[in-house]
């Protein structure tokens, strides 16, 4: 079944890798835009002459070493054929960027984070009352807090997903093949901020009474990328496991379903966020995304600054179980009791808030 992502805000997923001004150039695109073009090193280096080579080594030693720089006034030009690919900048020059995953130059959205998507809009609208109870006994006390061993909560997991055998190699998820998304010719730059809500006042996360703003590359508002999505469905091979019941996991129609009520929920949670503690601009971000997500077309949220609350079943814990959502909360260290999570990832354009990350419409196109 062919399907699409269109990116309602920008999404972030990591490859673990980070590059500075040493890797990297500013240049303009015709139309007058700022574009960061990341460098080949090694093509700059053979583009120097011996002396030069000498003294460009020195200066990559230096942390403060800025490639533009030594390009425009050491060489006098930008040598040809030195770019690896190049990115829109939305944010002032950073200092650091995270890279975002790409297939060498081009960025996509691996079908591994599309699932784990499903998995979680799965498990949140089908776990029952008392199964949520279950989950205040998973929690044991150590010497340095309250935690959830890991086995035991992959267990927990395999009752919703896993056959007789309470396997994760039989799990129904397995008969779900979500491919990678096609890729899009370039990244975009964007840099962000921790708003922190408080008793009283809001404020972005600082450090040393300075700001910690992030710069990332990703795959920019109102991108569209096809993706593959397929079950299968087997009565004979699914009652041998044990997974006759779980059937309409592997539904589409059903996993839309799924899908809009998760994104319908934790809307109007975010709504509700967002007037209590005065915070404008989130408020009507998320009362315009309300009227985005459709039980046809529906809403996910997938990446980087996601959070907590939509990778989880914690909403419902919540909403529903208060005692057990106090103790899993525990596990995180947090002791500030008016809010948890208090804190909301959004882009900055202009020195001004922009918009949460990872918002995303699937389309069923069949």
């Amino acid at each position: 079944m062919k399907c699409t992502i269109q990116t309602i805000t920008p999404v972030h997923i990591g490859n673990g890798k980070e590059y500075g001004p040493s890797d990297y150039y500013i240049t303009k695109s015709s139309k007058g835009s700022l574009i960061l073009a990341r460098a080949d090193i090694n093509k700059v280096f053979m583009s120097l002459s011996e002396d030069q080579k000498e003294e460009f080594i020195q200066h990559l030693s230096d942390p403060s070493f800025q490639l533009e720089e030594y390009l425009n006034n050491v060489l006098g030009k930008i040598p040809p054929k030195i770019k690896i690919y190049l990115a829109r900048l939305m944010s002032q020059r950073p200092p650091n960027v995270e890279e975002t995953i790409k297939t060498i130059t081009k960025p996509y959205i691996p079908g591994s984070s599309i699932k784990g998507a499903l998995r979680t809009a799965i498990l949140y609208n089908v776990i029952s009352k008392g199964e949520m109870d279950q989950i205040y006994n998973l929690i044991r006390d150590g010497s340095r807090g309250p935690f959830i061993n890991f086995w035991d909560a992959q267990q927990f997991q395999n009752q919703f997903f896993a056959g007789n055998k309470n396997d994760p190699k039989y799990s129904i998820m397995k008969f779900l093949q979500v491919s990678d998304t096609q890729t899009i010719p370039n990244p975009t730059i964007y840099s962000m901020v921790s708003l922190k809500v408080g008793q009283g006042r809001n404020e972005w996360y600082s450090r040393n009474d300075r700001t910690v703003i992030t710069y990332a590359e990703t795959i920019g508002v109102g991108r569209k990328l096809d993706f593959d999505f397929n079950s299968s469905y087997d009565p004979q091979v699914h009652q041998e496991l044990g997974l006759s019941d779980k059937e309409e996991f592997l539904d589409i129609e059903k996993i839309k379903e799924y899908l809009f009520k998760f994104s319908r929920d934790y809307i109007d949670h975010e709504v509700n966020f967002a007037q209590k503690y005065g915070v404008e601009y989130l408020e009507k971000f998320y009362l315009d995304l309300e009227k985005n997500n459709t039980e046809d077309s529906p809403l996910m949220r997938i990446g980087f600054g996601s959070g907590f609350l939509s990778t989880t079943i914690g909403l419902r814990l919540k909403e529903e179980d208060s005692q057990t959502y106090k103790k899993v909360r525990q596990t995180f260290r947090r002791s500030y009791p008016f809010e948890f999570p208090k804190t909301r990832k959004i882009t900055l354009l202009n020195k001004k808030p922009g918009k949460p990350l990872g918002w995303v419409k699937v389309i069923n196109n069949e």
